[in-house]
């Protein structure tokens, strides 16, 4: 049986071609795998941070889901905001925005964007620009937060 890929064209049905060897191989050299980063969520006051994160590569990724574990929720209620950003602590709110901390659950970055929220987002490498992801209680104190957020990501080298 050969190897087969689903093609979708511009125009016309989308189908499965039958791939020689040479053209599995230059697909699948294409492919790049992405990386996860947990970290966890730290409890803390009304316009706190509850995760900071700096991109580990020596090169830019493509963050393409930010996704929060809610395990305790804040008892206070409180939003969370949560982006790319040019340094640890600092408001951005390109992933997430003003989502609900009050209830246990999964939040992430494409079914949860709200008005400034994105799907995915480019980073800089280590040092660069832009090489942070903090997310941020908004309103109320989330003194017994906890859970974790997941970053996937994938190289852009």
């Amino acid at each position: 049986m050969p190897l087969q890929a689903f093609y979708t064209p511009e125009r016309g049905p989308s189908g499965y071609v039958d791939l020689t060897q040479s053209d599995a191989v230059a697909v699948i050299s294409t492919i790049k795998p992405f990386k996860v980063a947990r970290v966890a969520l730290v409890p803390g006051l009304a316009n706190s941070y509850n995760f900071n994160w700096q991109n580990p590569e020596s090169v830019a990724i493509m963050v393409l889901n930010l996704v929060v574990n809610i395990v305790v929720a804040s008892t206070a209620g409180g939003d969370i905001d949560a982006g790319t950003a040019a340094a640890t602590a600092t408001h951005s709110d390109n992933l997430l925005d003003g989502q609900d901390l009050g209830t246990t659950g999964w939040l992430n970055s494409y079914t949860h964007q709200a008005t400034n929220g994105r799907t995915s987002q480019p980073m800089d490498e280590n040092g660069g620009a832009t090489d942070w992801i903090c997310g941020q209680t908004l309103l109320q104190n989330a003194s017994n937060l906890s859970g974790y957020a997941y970053i996937f990501y994938m190289l852009m080298a």
